[in-house]
Parts: structure tokens; C-alpha cells; sequence
């Protein structure tokens, strides 16, 4: 079946180069085809805005069950080792935890989000739980598997089952460990928190003499960092070197009276920076609220709305490893936001 979209306006390529009175053929749910001819279609959609598909490169969609929950409480009190959203998920059952996760992926889709990469709690019954609640939704979904402890059993059989690791901290590893980690995952995802709060940089240096972004990235090799709020010159230069795609969370850091992320340094290193929404428990998963508030707390003059634009898009593709979407452009999947104002 052959699709056409006329937009008014579209934003072409990795780039997103403006382009007016764009028309966009479908088929097979690829692009086929960009120009600006009139076609005759099966079906014609228009619009008057054309966007590449958004992407949310980090969410905890099943923090959804307990919104709201735990208010005025730090970070390292909500979501530390003994916080209360690991209390709260091992009391709720199942089917609650599967409810949540379907309904913060509609949140999502309604701010236009075609893919997204979940931490999930919980070890090998985690990924499992999260992978049946998306498997008739129509976003992309990637699941990265949290293992339980340091038992590194229990990890072989959540990386089989996962797209990749989301460690909560490499605090919770040693370096062997972090080693063994990175050679199961092999060549799926290796996403960790680093340098959130200032307590677990000081724990880091405190229990195992090292930075964690600098353990993160020799031990555990990782190929996505996420937070880097309180990383230091050193750390940032590090990341920067490797080529290390980078996730920040600006709102949820906000919300939860953390330091935002070097959003505008990391940009200006060269490094791929992508946004997520972070823990629903504290922030809703809605992107387009997400980039609004990027905008507003970097500021027009720091950063501009295309590389906004570009962290929820391109970027985003690139951090995940989904190269098949994040641009208007001939080959990758015809995932697009349509707006009509």
C-alpha cells in the first residue's frame, strides 16, 4: 500500500533542513520516496507541520503505578538502593506494574514518541513483566534489564532476554564485575546512571577510589550515559574522547532539586546528547513538555529549538541504536509527527 503526506512544511534529513510544500511517498511503512510532485496515492494524509518520529532515550514507565508517590523526597530517598520505589514495585502486583507501563507508553505516543529505551527493575522477571505489557503496542520498545544483585547468573539470564543492561550506578559493582558485565552484554546496550546526585559521585570515590562516570566508562565500556549532572571537567572530557552518546533528563532533574545537566557543554564537545523524561513516579514521559522545558531552562540564546529538535530525533536514533528511524530521509521507516496548526 502506497501512502503519500503532503506537508506545508518538513524537516528533511539528519540535518532537519527546512523544505516547503514537501511530498512524502510510503510504502511498506519505509520512505520510499521525498519530492515535491503531486502523486496519486491509495491514501493522502496532509498536514501543515512534518516532523521525524520523537524518541525518549531513557524512561522508568513502570514508576507510572505510584505517581506522585513520595513527594519532597530526595533522589537517593526515592530512588536509592533502599528508596521507596523499590518498595513500592516489589509490593505492587503484576498486573499493576504491566498497567502502568501500557499507560505511560500512550502518554508518550500522544506527545508523539515512536520509540523509546526503558530501565527496568526487577532482574530476569522485570524485563519479562515490561516486554508483555509493550508487546501489542505499537512504539518501539527497548528493554534494558537491571540485574538483581551482583550475581552474575542472574545477569547472564537477564541480558539473553533484554535489549541491553541499565545498571542503576556502577557503585553497586566491582571493577571485575563491571568487566564481566560488559563482556556478556557484548554488542546490545550498556546503559548506566552516572554523576545524578552529588551523594553517589561522593560515594563512588568514597567506596571504590574512582569516579563513576570514569568506572562506567573503562570497566563497564559503556555505550550510553545517562544524567552526567554533577560529572566533573575531567569526566565530561572523558566522555567526549570516547564518542560516548550521552542522556539527559533536565525536567526530572528540576523536579527533583538536582543540578541540570551539562546539556550545552556536552553539545559543544561534540558529544550525542538525547533527552528522556526519566522516572514517571516524578515526571510525566510527555516529550514535547520535556523539550519545552529544555528550551526554557538552557535558554534560546544557549541552545537552540533545531538542536532541541535534533536530541529528540537524530540524536536520540543514534544514542538507542535505532538508525532505522530519527530523520525524514529516503530507507528509514516512515515514523513521523504530523502537526496541523
Amino acid at each position: 500500500m502506497e501512502i503519500v503526506v503532503k506537508a506545508s512544511l518538513a524537516l528533511i534529513g539528519e540535518e532537519l533542513q527546512i523544505a516547503k510544500n514537501v511530498v512524502i511517498g510510503i510504502q511498506n511503512g519505509a520512505i520510499a520516496w521525498i519530492g515535491r510532485r503531486h502523486v496519486e496515492a491509495e491514501e493522502t494524509i496532509k498536514a501543515d507541520v512534518a516532523v521525524p518520529g520523537f524518541i525518549n532515550a531513557h524512561t522508568h514507565t513502570a514508576d507510572s503505578a505510584f505517581k506522585d508517590a513520595g513527594l519532597g523526597l530526595s533522589a537517593s530517598e526515592l530512588y536509592g538502593r533502599s528508596g521507596l520505589k523499590l518498595e513500592l514495585l516489589r509490593k505492587a502486583s503484576e498486573e499493576e506494574v504491566k498497567n502502568a507501563i501500557r499507560n505511560a507508553v500512550r502518554i508518550m505516543m500522544r506527545s508523539g514518541v515512536v520509540a523509546f529505551a526503558d530501565f527496568r527493575e526487577g532482574g530476569l522477571e522485570g524485563v519479562r513483566i515490561f516486554q508483555e505489557a509493550v508487546e501489542q503496542e505499537p512504539t518501539k520498545a527497548l528493554c534494558l534489564g537491571q540485574p538483581l544483585d551482583s550475581n552474575l547468573g542472574t545477569a547472564r539470564a537477564v541480558i539473553e532476554r533484554a535489549d541491553g543492561f541499565g545498571l542503576r550506578s556502577p557503585v553497586d559493582f566491582s571493577n571485575d564485575e563491571l568487566r564481566k558485565l560488559a563482556s556478556m552484554a557484548n554488542n546490545k546496550l550498556r546503559a548506566v546512571h552516572v554523576a545524578e546526585t552529588p551523594e553517589i559521585v561522593e560515594q563512588s570515590i568514597r567506596e571504590r577510589e574512582e569516579s563513576d562516570v570514569r568506572r562506567a566508562v573503562e570497566y563497564f565500556r559503556s555505550n550510553l550515559l545517562v544524567h552526567l549532572n554533577y560529572a566533573s571537567k575531567d569526566d565530561l572530557a572523558l566522555v567526549a574522547a570516547r564518542r560516548i552518546p550521552v542522556v539527559c533528563c533536565p525536567r526530572s532533574s528540576s523536579l527533583l532539586g538536582l543540578k541540570l545537566p551539562p546539556v550545552v557543554e556536552l553539545l559543544r564537545m561534540g558529544v550525542n546528547v538525547a533527552l528522556g523524561t526519566d522516572n514517571v513516579m516524578t515526571c510525566s514521559p510527555d516529550l514535547l513538555r520535556e523539550m519545552e522545558f529544555t528550551l526554557t531552562a538552557y535558554g534560546p540564546r544557549r541552545l537552540k529549538p533545531l538542536e532541541v529538535l535534533r536530541m529528540v530525533t537524530i540524536n536520540g536514533a543514534r544514542a538507542i541504536g535505532m538508525r532505522e528511524i530519527g530523520a525524514i530521509e529516503v530507507g528509514k521507516r516512515a515514523d513521523l509527527v504530523l502537526f496541523n496548526t
